[in-house]
């Protein structure tokens, strides 16, 4: 996209824009980065006018405490995030809240993946726990790192990453979930095949909620949890309402926000589903739809 796009008024002049809304709640993989998993520049200087003006930008995904932190730092957010789909609940280092399965769940689920042949692995608040080899988890610590446009992620969090985003292999996950004490936060199962029945199936689990995030994946997280759950949470200790908020997202896991939210939108990368859940669509993650949309509906006299 040009970046003429984005180079109104609301840039030079002294004066603060003023705001339809008091919080963006923003989706990361599809949404936030574009196709080379960075932060574009767009949408940084657009979440950062929004800020400046007064508003809230709360990250909301499936990823890592960590991963979003790092995300928030590249932001300069000071906002409260959400993790694991809502599971967790964090602001800066400190995690405020979270929402573990029953260790029963969690064998019932890995029951099932072995019974079926399907590959799984289960997420912790520090890192991902697999015991089967495979290309979902060959290079998952260095798929955490945040970076912006056109630029490298930073040498620490680099260097580090595989200590602070660990993938641990184990012998037999339900060997490890009966003697280990850490809560399980979000469970994945994945797959180059339809995944629709084992959809249906473990939704019949009590204790699961299943989404997805990605036509090769499900993503199961503790009943009652779910990126909407949290963000009402977040909302409230704000003291913002409902109808203050827009959510931006991509995929069925987003669904939950866009029904939070005074205003959702979709990305342009969205499936048609998707998009027919959103009340507005913007443009694609290739295209900086984020920052497309902040001017078009977060900054009053937007585009």
């Amino acid at each position: 996209m040009p970046e003429k796009m984005f180079s109104s008024s609301l840039f030079q002049s002294k004066q603060k824009p003023k705001l339809n809304y008091s919080l963006i709640a923003l989706d990361i993989d599809g949404t936030l980065l574009n196709e080379h998993k960075e932060i574009t520049r767009a949408n940084q200087e657009a979440l950062r006018t929004f800020q400046a003006a007064g508003g809230n930008v709360v990250l909301i995904s499936g990823r890592l405490p960590r991963s979003i932190l790092w995300h928030t730092q590249l932001l300069d957010l000071n906002t409260p995030f959400a993790a694991l789909n809502g599971a967790i609940i964090g602001t800066g280092e400190q995690i405020v809240s979270g929402v573990a399965f029953p260790r029963d769940v969690v064998l019932d689920f890995l029951a099932y993946c072995r019974g079926n042949g399907l590959y799984c692995h289960i997420y912790t608040v520090k890192g991902m726990i697999f015991d089967t080899p495979a290309g979902w988890n060959d290079h998952w610590p260095s798929q955490n790192l945040a970076r912006l446009e056109g630029q490298q992620p930073p040498s620490e969090w680099a260097l580090r990453v595989r200590e602070y985003c660990p993938a641990l292999r184990v012998d037999d996950l339900a060997g490890w979930v009966k003697i280990s004490r850490e809560p399980i936060y979000k469970m994945a199962v994945l797959s180059e095949s339809s995944l629709e029945e084992a959809a249906g199936d473990l939704g019949q689990i009590p204790g699961l909620s299943v989404t997805s995030s990605d036509p090769r994946n499900l993503e199961i997280c503790p009943t009652n949890v779910s990126k909407g759950a949290a963000l009402r949470q977040i909302a409230n200790s704000l003291a913002i309402r409902p109808e203050q908020i827009m959510a931006i997202g991509d995929n069925y896991n987003d669904l939950s926000l866009f029904q939070v939210a005074g205003l959702s939108v979709a990305m342009g990368n969205a499936p048609e589903a998707v998009k027919q859940q959103a009340q507005v669509v913007t443009r694609s993650n290739c295209e900086s739809g984020v920052a497309w949309a902040v001017h078009r509906w977060a900054l009053r006299g937007g585009l």
